[in-house]
């Protein structure tokens, strides 16, 4: 009887391993078998029919044993045969084998979900599905592809369409792409079918969000200034406010007049050029000072990178006054006049300009001359008198000068030229 053990190892839940004992008759005289059965656990069986229980000398018996464990555990038997032999019966063959669990087919994915989040509108941004064979069978997939209801923003690197096989402990690796062509919520799933026994068919979701590209935006305030009037040779200023009210920065170039630039100009403190960053603001001084009378007009250009309006003006206006001055007589000849005896003559102040005229300092410097009331200024349009009476203090031609000093643009210092004449009384 040979062999007297036999050891099957371990066999997988499910499956069947085949081992064979040979008996022969070793004798002189024909071996009878009583029995031939197996003891211990069920697992083992006996494969071969028996007929003839009849061995001539020398003849050989193949007997077919298999193990079948239903559990995984430790399996013991005996293969017990009964015979007529001289040197023993019965004589036994020890049988052990372990069940092992079958074989699974498993697959863990990893992410369960893919969340791209904000996503300019535009950009592309990838992101894997890892699909990893962790039983100890072969994982067949069958399909890896996106869902019916995802949108289009979506798209699938490395799909599956026909079986693919990963090995245990290998791993299949596919890209979602997501490219959204506007903004708002985007969402769909990646489905994947195969074989596995812990999840045949899984549905990984997937969302983001398309938002716009960060521009630069530009809000100018006010985009129409209106100095209104300014004397000529003084200056007033404005404030233009820049704000960048976009999400990117905002460069912007030196601000540009043309126009009238000889009455307009740009502070040099904020010509720029000068970037701001989302929120922040700055200001730019225009100054208006008038050469002439008249009005004047330009405009302040600002040149950007804004998205929308990548320039954008202010309107400026504004007129010079000024006061001028006309005075008539441009001199005074009085009547020759008895010491201490008077006369009185005028001039008249006009004002032919557009600003007030401001009489600032009207003096005569002879006494015999004596100024009556002066007006403080004159309106344009208007025209004020100036009486001047002449006193004689003594004989002879007596010459003066009255003395307008004023704001006027024409004639800052008028002098009107006085003339006279002193007599004695007649004898």
């Amino acid at each position: 009887l040979s062999p007297l053990a036999i050891d099957f190892g371990d066999v997988r839940l499910g499956q069947s391993s085949i081992e064979t004992v040979q008996l022969e008759n070793t004798g002189t005289g024909p071996l009878a078998l009583d029995t031939v059965e197996i003891t211990g656990d069920a697992a083992f069986t006996l494969e071969t029919a028996l007929g003839d229980d009849m061995l001539d000398p020398g003849e050989t018996l193949t007997l077919e044993i298999a193990y079948r464990p239903t559990e995984a555990d430790e399996s013991t038997g005996n293969l017990e045969i009964s015979s007529n032999a001289s040197n023993g019966s019965p004589q036994s063959v020890s049988l052990s084998g372990n069940g092992v669990p079958a074989p699974e087919t498993l697959i863990e994915v990893t992410p369960g979900s893919v969340g791209f989040g904000d996503v300019e509108i535009g950009e592309t941004v990838d992101a894997d599905i890892t699909i990893e064979s962790t039983g100890d069978a072969v994982l067949s997939i069958t399909e890896i592809v996106l869902t019916g209801d995802s949108d289009a923003d979506f798209d699938l690197q490395g799909g599956v369409t026909e079986t693919t096989d990963v090995p245990p402990g290998d791993q299949l690796v596919v890209t979602v792409r997501f490219t959204p062509a506007s903004t708002g919520d985007a969402s769909g799933g990646v489905r994947i079918v195969s074989n596995a026994a812990n999840d045949a068919t899984i549905v990984i979701d997937i969302d983001g969000t398309g938002v716009p590209s960060p521009v630069a935006e530009i809000d100018v305030t006010p985009t129409d200034i209106d100095f209104g009037n300014i004397l000529v040779g003084n200056s007033d200023t404005a404030e233009v406010q820049i704000e960048n009210t976009g999400t990117l920065t905002l460069n912007v170039d030196a601000p540009v007049i043309s126009g009238d630039t000889d009455a307009f100009a740009v502070d040099g403190d904020t010509a720029g050029p000068f970037s701001l960053e989302p929120g922040e603001s700055t200001s730019v001084i225009v100054s208006f000072t008038p050469p002439q009378t008249g009005e004047a007009n330009a405009t302040l250009a600002i040149i950007s990178n804004a998205n929308e309006t990548p320039e954008v003006t202010v309107e400026l206006r504004g007129e010079g006054i000024a006061a001028l001055i006309d005075v008539q007589p441009s001199s005074l000849d009085f009547d020759p006049q008895v010491i201490g005896q008077s006369q009185t003559l005028s001039i008249e102040v006009t004002n032919d300009g557009t600003a007030i005229l401001d009489l600032t300092n009207v003096s005569i410097d002879e006494p015999s001359f004596v100024l009556g009331e002066v007006p403080a200024s004159v309106a344009p349009g208007d025209t004020e008198t100036i009486d001047i009476t002449f006193t004689p203090d003594r004989e002879g031609d007596i010459l003066g000068e009255l003395t307008i000093d004023n704001n006027s643009e024409n004639e800052p210092e008028v002098v009107v030229n006085l003339i006279g004449a002193g007599t004695t009384p007649p004898q």
